[in-house]
């Protein structure tokens, strides 16, 4: 009813933020959920139900490989994945290199988590079309027959829906929903592998892949809080989801349990057993900081 509300230009600006936080809590995790065939047996339906739910939350030609191939074979490894330069143009989230040697003065930058939604949805598939990879990157995109094609449809239709709306509506109706998505994007999916212990720790070029899954989500929090759960869609366990990503974020806070023991033995970092998100988002905002200083 929002979404129908809002392409009709109806109803008060609640009715915006009530949109923006659907698509997170909706479309957002439909799509996580789905393209890693957690939300059914059969894996053609969960990718499926991942990709119609989940188009206006992202371009899912885009997601499986962005986030699904590269970030999760590859996390935080400089040019092999994708997430790490989103924000190259706005402020230092990362060691070098860069993909942008310059970016806005800082905090000047810190604006860019308003559009953590709409550059995704609107920008990286222009990036991937034209060059077959992100900027950043390393390695090239292979297509399946006929899906480059496919992306460039549901991409122009998108676009197109875009302008409809805000040639009708005008600009800030259509951003509106787009920047609490894009908050609640940014402030519950970067904290867990963007500080400096999931970029330090050595472990994590050990060669043992599990291992270095574990070493680059040391910012994980609340393994045992309901409430955290619900609100990051599963992103306080990102250890847990990227040792077992086809398992629905609803079984992490009991697959945690069953993990503390395996972890404590073997020395590896247990954040998310010790901390709270208010201790994450701080150790976040202090390495950004500390990278950004001299920026």
């Amino acid at each position: 009813m929002a979404l129908v509300g809002w392409l009709a230009g109806v109803g008060s600006p609640l009715n915006r933020l009530i949109l923006g936080t659907t698509l997170w809590f909706w479309s957002g995790d439909m799509l996580h959920s789905g393209t890693h065939y957690a939300l059914s047996c059969r894996p053609a339906l969960s990718e499926l139900m991942g990709w119609v739910a989940g188009w206006p939350f992202t371009l899912p030609h885009v997601w499986a490989r962005q986030h699904v191939i590269w970030h999760h074979t590859k996390t935080n490894v400089a040019g092999m994945d994708p997430d790490l330069y989103h924000f190259d143009k706005y402020f230092k989230n990362h060691p070098p290199p860069f993909a942008w040697q310059k970016c806005r003065p800082f905090p000047i930058g810190l604006i860019a988590p308003l559009f953590t939604h709409l550059m995704p949805l609107l920008h990286l598939p222009t990036v991937i079309l034209r060059q077959n990879t992100f900027d950043g990157m390393k390695t090239k995109c292979v297509w399946g027959p006929g899906e480059w094609r496919g992306a460039v449809v549901t991409y122009l239709s998108l676009l197109a829906g875009g302008l409809a709306v805000i040639c009708a509506h005008g600009f800030l109706h259509f951003l509106t929903p787009s920047f609490v998505v894009g908050v609640l994007y940014y402030l519950m999916s970067q904290v867990s592998h963007i500080n400096a212990q999931s970029f330090s720790d050595p472990r994590l070029g050990s060669g043992e892949w599990a291992v270095a899954q574990v070493c680059a989500a040391q910012g994980d929090y609340g393994y045992d809080s309901a409430l955290w759960a619900k609100m990051s869609l599963g992103l306080n366990c990102q250890a847990v989801h990227h040792l077992f990503p086809n398992v629905h974020p609803c079984h992490y806070s009991a697959l945690a349990k069953q993990l503390e023991p395996v972890f404590r033995k073997h020395g590896l970092p247990v954040p998310g057993f010790e901390r709270g998100y208010c201790e994450s988002l701080w150790q976040h905002l202090q390495y950004l900081h500390a990278l950004n200083k001299s920026a």
